[in-house]
């Protein structure tokens, strides 16, 4: 008689809705981890029949025709969308749903989102019950239009836009340009935001065009508006001269620049060289946050391998927001004492002897592992090792 084997499965999103009782009975053990489960009637009764050890978020019971609908950075729900299938959707990221909308919702059992939901008041009433928001919320009157990405006030926005009209942006306002804000003003416009880069001789006239809650960044006369996340470097300084306001990050800092600008403004964070931070901090008159490194900066990376090479080209090294570093076999304890420096990275592998230093020299690193993390996949993947097969995966439907 063929041994029965333990079943292990590891993954975000489990599908159980149809699985057979034959399949159970193939299994002395069934393990199952995972952020959400969906199950049926059926599956909870035969579950207590079989040997079924669930560890779960949370546990959602729904129909096997409701089809499941998962998706990444944004998704949008429109008025021209026409009912559908029941579905149950999972944005990881940010929904939209536009005005007129409530027809489409109809087609939806359940919408999770891990992010920002954004929609228009009269939207409210047929998400009840329906919408779960792991984030924020962000609601903006019917009568307003929605901005999808920074609103910047120049000429060709004040040449389109209908009198007498609010615009919404949960994004950055920009009103730099004197023709552009002073058209807007004799449009009666309104411009809703929680934050407007307004330049200062421009202040009185923006100011009637923005909600009084909104968060005013001024600009002083002379100085340039760097939109976006950027490096302090020459070319930098060539481009917008020695006066700056940066809306985003400062992201790195290249020797002797800081210390020759005359006036820095960071709306965001800054991370620099730790032989840069005098100069900075001199010629700074605000930065959200400041964060220093130490020797080479290597950052955005989605794996990285770490060897005896790398260390000793970098002498110091610092790796911030990379997916997965893994230090190589032969790297010593020595070698990274002091020396490589880990930010808001996804996963370290490396030897059990390094964890310890590495633990000591790193902030906001998900996990450390002695072996290669597997990588989950919309398909899932699996490997038996004697009696137990082993399955990991983003989503697995069993």
């Amino acid at each position: 008689m063929e041994e029965k084997k333990v079943l292990t499965i590891d993954t975000m999103i489990c599908d159980l809705r149809t699985v057979s009782e034959e399949t159970l009975q193939s299994y002395e053990k069934i393990y199952i981890s995972a952020m959400t489960v969906f199950i049926t009637e059926r599956t909870q009764e035969l579950f207590h029949r079989y040997p079924v050890d669930l560890d779960a978020m949370a546990v959602e019971k729904l129909d096997e025709n409701v089809r499941l609908v998962e998706q990444n950075g944004v998704y949008k729900i429109t008025d021209q969308e026409p009912a559908g299938a029941p579905t149950y959707l999972t944005v990881s990221g940010q929904l939209q749903i536009a005005k007129g909308a409530e027809k489409a919702l109809e087609s939806y059992v359940k919408i999770v989102v891990n992010g920002k939901a954004i929609y228009p008041k009269s939207i409210e009433k047929a998400l009840v019950g329906k919408l779960t928001c792991n984030g924020a919320m962000t609601v903006y009157p019917d009568d307003a239009i929605f901005v999808e990405k920074e609103l910047i006030a120049d000429k060709v926005f004040a040449a389109r836009a209908q009198e007498n009209t609010a615009y919404y942006t949960d994004r950055k306002a920009y009103l730099l340009d004197a023709d552009a804000v002073e058209k807007l003003a004799e449009k009666h416009i309104r411009i809703l935001t929680g934050k407007a880069i307004v330049a200062e001789s421009l202040l009185d006239t923006a100011a009637l065009l923005l909600d009084e809650d909104a968060e005013i960044i001024l600009v002083p006369e002379g100085c340039s508006c760097v939109k976006g996340d950027v490096c302090l470097d020459q070319k930098l300084v060539r481009r917008y001269g020695k006066k700056l306001l940066i809306t985003g990050n400062v992201t790195d800092a290249q020797t002797g620049v800081a210390a020759a600008l005359e006036y820095l403004q960071v709306i965001g964070q800054a991370m620099i060289p730790e032989s840069e931070l005098e100069a900075f901090e001199s010629v700074c008159e605000s930065c959200s946050e400041v964060t220093t490194y130490k020797g080479k900066l290597l950052r955005d990376i989605g794996e990285l391998a770490v060897d005896q090479k790398l260390l000793e080209a970098a002498k110091e090294l610092t790796v911030v927001d990379c997916g997965c570093v893994r230090v190589v076999e032969g790297v010593t304890a020595e070698q990274i004492k002091d020396r490589l420096f880990l930010k808001d990275c996804g996963a370290v592998e490396c030897a059990e002897e390094l964890q310890g230093i590495l633990r000591l020299q790193s902030d906001g690193v998900g996990a450390f592992s002695g072996k290669e993390t597997a990588q989950g996949a919309e398909n899932s993947t699996g490997e038996a090792d004697g009696k137990v097969t082993k399955i990991s995966a983003m989503k697995y439907v069993m």
